[in-house]
């Protein structure tokens, strides 16, 4: 007979794939698309009503990554997925990707830019959608397109004391959020091909994270002075949650892809504080900011910290954990009859007004996927 714990988690299995097959997919390649030009919408309300404004990159990056992973998990026909992804990438290079291999950050759905800004987070999800494009359908450009990319980063934005640089609104900012993403990219090309790039690329940030970004007291700062020393306020400095526990998967990650002598001690230490300082009073919700003191600055809990705790668990074989995260996230954010989905959960118990983002899918697929393939393996 099962144990309570592997009912629990096979019931969550089993509503999590029927959500995502019956009503996100199905929702978003009928609304979710502009079928003549291949762009994917930024946002729909929770009337089913697209967003007409800027489209961003990184949520066309993001898209690309889900529906890529749709067809890899069998929720939607395989021929169909190939074609949307193969439209939506060869859009993505026509109308974002410059000749020096930078990547703008939004267009019109014309395809003309609305921000030329080239901010290290865009290129960072540009690098990993042309991974799984690459994977599904097989076409070298994409591998072509990403080396400009990276080489792009490499001539044009290495900072001199390790990574790179951050760009937003004309300002240069030192900040380990990017390089997570640009890590994350560089894992998923290493799994799908062996060009040493991708692994050398993936060694430096492993690096740089654990001798810069994760401080003494075993935290991982969020923001930095140039030489990647963190910027304090009352002799304290900020970190998130949710990014503990998305590094945490990340070394696993790592390990598994690129360097299996690679040490995972680290995410033990940032699983586990994040557990200690970021949870709510009763253990279910993660905070969205807290300072280096244990001092809370946000007690407001987005969708996507609950998603990267799912994944974070499941990895460190915490299936009591990963269940808690997950029912969490189906209760408080997602809308399992609308195919949608909520964004932050406020302090005082309300939502946020904003409709249901596309590029929110990208954690929202990213955990459950990680939940199906990993959660039926842990003991009980």
């Amino acid at each position: 007979m099962k144990s309570m714990e592997e009912s629990r988690s096979a019931k969550l299995i089993q509503a999590n794939l029927r959500w995502l097959k019956e009503k996100v997919f199905p929702k978003w390649t009928a609304i979710g698309l502009h079928k003549e030009s291949g762009l994917f919408v930024e946002s729909l309300t929770f009337e089913d009503v697209p967003f007409q404004g800027p489209h961003r990159a990184m949520v066309q990056a993001r898209q690309i990554y889900s529906f890529s992973e749709a067809c890899r998990m069998e929720l939607l026909d395989t021929t169909r997925a190939r074609e949307t992804v193969k439209k939506a990438t060869d859009a993505f290079l026509k109308y974002y990707l410059q000749p020096n291999g930078s990547v703008i950050h939004s267009i019109d759905l014309s395809g003309k830019p609305v921000s030329q800004e080239v901010d290290l987070y865009t290129q960072a999800f540009a690098l990993f959608a042309l991974s799984y494009a690459y994977q599904l359908c097989a076409e070298p450009r994409y591998k072509e397109a990403a080396l400009k990319t990276l080489k792009y980063l490499k001539t044009e934005r290495q900072n001199p004391a390790g990574g790179y640089t951050e760009i937003k609104n004309s300002q240069t900012l030192y900040q380990s959020n990017p390089h997570m993403h640009l890590f994350e990219s560089m894992i998923a090309w290493s799994a799908v091909d062996s060009d040493s790039n991708w692994k050398e690329e993936a060694a430096a940030i492993y690096n740089l994270c654990q001798d810069k970004f994760i401080q003494k007291e075993g935290l991982l700062a969020e923001h930095f002075q140039p030489d990647w020393k963190p910027q304090l306020e009352n002799n304290r400095f900020l970190f998130e949650p949710g990014h503990h526990y998305e590094w945490c998967w990340l070394f696993h990650q790592y390990k598994k892809y690129c360097e299996s002598r690679a040490s995972v001690e680290v995410a033990t230490t940032l699983f586990d504080n994040a557990e200690k300082e970021g949870l709510s009073a009763d253990g279910r919700l993660v905070y969205d900011e807290i300072w280096s003191d244990g001092n809370v600055k946000k007690k407001s809990s987005r969708f996507w910290p609950q998603s990267e705790r799912i994944k974070a668990a499941v990895m460190m074989n915490k299936g009591a954990i990963a269940d808690q995260a997950l029912e969490t996230l189906m209760d408080k954010f997602l809308l399992i009859d609308q195919g949608l989905w909520r964004d932050t959960l406020k302090e005082d118990g309300s939502y946020a007004d904003v409709p249901a983002k596309a590029s929110s899918l990208y954690h929202i697929l990213n955990a459950i996927s990680e939940y199906v393939k990993y959660r039926p393996r842990i003991g009980e």
